[in-house]
């Protein structure tokens, strides 16, 4: 009888997180790790006062004076265009793993990005990259696993 009291001490606390976390739909969104953020799908980070903005498939983290795009794990966008600006401030970075793994297949970049972060594309069924002039750095297996990747096209810089 020890034995399963302390199984049961184990197990219904887990239990309840989960079934707390379904029912409360506290399913956390990815941002990336150097921000140490989870965000709920309203935006509001479990851990601090920071909040993130959904828009047409996106999230934008604002860092300083400007913005980190990444994708909305919660959209079904498959098309994206990510804008210069977004709400009058500059869209500067799409960082690690930005997005990975997601069923995007088409991706526009408007003028005044100027970083990718590692594995930002990684594993996508993206077709082409028109990547802007803006673009300055561009981090390591940025489009690894891009099988359907048949075109590249880099700005000026």
């Amino acid at each position: 009888m020890k034995k399963l009291f302390n199984l049961t001490k184990l197990i219904l606390p887990f239990l309840f997180i989960v079934f707390s976390c379904f029912f409360i739909g506290c399913d956390p969104t990815p941002v990336p790790a150097e921000h140490e953020h989870n965000f709920s799908k309203n935006g509001d980070c479990y851990g601090c006062d920071a909040t993130v903005t959904f828009d047409k498939g996106l999230m934008y983290f604002l860092v300083d004076d400007y913005y980190e795009v990444s994708y909305d794990k919660y959209s079904d966008y498959k098309e994206l265009t990510i804008p210069s600006s977004f709400n009058g401030i500059p869209v500067k970075k799409i960082p690690a793993e930005a997005f990975y793994n997601c069923n995007i297949t088409s991706i526009v970049f408007e003028d005044g990005l100027t970083e990718i972060g590692s594995l930002a594309f990684s594993n996508t069924k993206i077709t082409r990259l028109d990547l802007p002039d803006s673009l300055i750095s561009i981090d390591n297996n940025a489009i690894d696993g891009c099988l359907e990747l048949s075109s590249i096209s880099i700005g000026k810089n």
